[in-house]
């Protein structure tokens, strides 16, 4: 499967233009983490840590955040998951591999914030991510299955219950 493998400060991408998305958004990834994270460690998200989904501080962990708030869940490291990320207020939710939890990220939207794929305010992901975006639209709990389901078949994802 092709993917972006990032192990050094490096292997970021970063968009040249900058946007604006309001909430709610859906963040989404097919990612595996592989080395020990700082916080902040963004698979994807904006370059002034105004919001971003990624590896949590703890081994096995992935994080949904926006603002100063952010929340965990697990997701065993040297695994490929499915990740989706609704930021929408006290409202928001974390998929991982289908099961969701609920999250309160924090009310922040982003704003004039340039794009990262594997790096988050000054923080480097480090493992592998072949697929990852950002929707600026709220998803249903369906539809984060139906997005969980259509990434574990196109990537096979053997941890994924969706």
């Amino acid at each position: 499967m092709p993917v972006i493998n990032i192990s050094t400060v490096a292997g970021s991408l970063e968009s040249t233009t900058t946007s604006s998305t309001a909430q709610p958004f859906t963040f989404i990834a097919v990612a595996m983490r592989t080395g020990t994270l700082p916080p902040q460690s963004g698979i994807v998200g904006t370059n002034n840590a105004q919001a971003w989904m990624g590896g949590a501080a703890t081994a096995n962990a992935v994080q949904l955040n926006a603002g100063s708030t952010g929340t965990n869940t697990t997701a065993s490291d040297n695994a490929w998951h499915a990740l989706n990320g609704l930021v929408s207020g006290a409202s928001s939710f974390l998929n991982v591999d289908g099961t969701e939890t609920s999250a309160n990220p924090s009310t922040q939207n982003f704003s004039t914030s340039k794009i990262l794929v594997g790096y988050s305010n000054g923080e480097q992901y480090k493992g592998e991510i072949a697929e990852e975006g950002i929707l600026a639209a709220t998803t249903t709990s369906t539809q984060r299955g139906n997005l969980c389901h259509n990434q574990n078949i196109r990537y096979s994802l053997s941890g994924a219950s969706c």
